[in-house]
């Protein structure tokens, strides 16, 4: 095994009314889409995140539950 020349993500998010109307083809579609793009609506990280209107939202933890 050799170490990657760059850090790949290992997720992206999404939001969606239902679960089960996620698929593994939407899943790898919605991730290619956020590797050519980076964090959009579409598909994002928590570095980057959109609430479910589209809008920029931060996902920093203040230390509470």
């Amino acid at each position: 095994m050799e170490p990657y020349q760059e850090k790949h993500l290992s997720y992206v998010v999404w939001w969606t009314e239902k679960v089960k109307d996620v698929s593994w083809e939407d899943a790898f579609k919605r991730y290619n889409y956020y590797k050519q793009n980076g964090s959009t609506p579409f598909a994002f990280d928590f570095k980057q995140a959109f609430d479910e209107q589209g809008e920029t939202i931060s996902m920093k933890y203040d230390g509470t539950l």
